[in-house]
């Protein structure tokens, strides 16, 4: 028989319920990455740096890093291992020389093509049969457990009113200390 969890809150076994699953979720995002891009031979986050730079094309280092919610630190080290696999470069932008850019070499836009990405197959494959609406709030719902546990709360105001101080916990998992930025502290950088 399982127990409830003792969380004084009004909702703590929903609660608790969800922060397994969120749990779960990063778990299964992060190893398939790390899965896909072994095949590979990148590392998961270097997959997901070559997908983004891929689909967005020639993106400077802070978009990137906005993008992939990692630190400036950790996408340096990324693009400089990239870099040194003959997959990506950096370019000065035309018509701005002060600013480099993240550009595919061939070879790393043959193999951005070709990376999969697991996360998004498996919605694809999952949700093939539902309706746009179906679609539409699972996006929307996700995007407000996103704004949760980010800050912002249910409404953009924080998570006073919500009740669910410090929630989010300890984002450092054994993934090459990736963490999440704070874009609005990058824009300002």
């Amino acid at each position: 028989m399982e127990t409830e969890p003792n969380i004084p809150h009004r909702h703590g076994p929903a609660l608790a319920n969800m922060a397994t699953a969120i749990r779960r979720l990063s778990h299964a995002v992060y190893q398939d990455t790390q899965d896909a891009g072994r095949s590979f031979g990148v590392t998961g986050p270097q997959a997901d740096a070559l997908r983004t730079i891929e689909l967005y094309g020639p993106i400077s280092s802070a978009d990137l890093s906005r993008r992939l919610r990692m630190t400036p630190s950790n996408i340096t080290g990324i693009i400089d291992r990239l870099e040194k696999k003959g997959l990506c470069e950096r370019v000065r932008k035309p018509g701005d020389r002060r600013v480099l850019l993240l550009n595919l070499t061939e070879a790393g836009r043959r193999l951005g093509r070709r990376l999969p990405d697991p996360i998004e197959q498996r919605l694809r494959d999952a949700l093939a049969g539902a309706d746009d609406r179906t679609v539409s709030l699972l996006a929307e719902n996700v995007a407000h457990l996103i704004a949760i546990l980010d800050g912002a709360g249910l409404d953009g105001a924080g998570l006073d009113g919500a009740g669910l101080d410090g929630a989010g916990g300890d984002r450092t998992e054994d993934s090459a200390n990736i963490r999440p930025t704070q874009p609005e502290k990058e824009a300002k950088r």
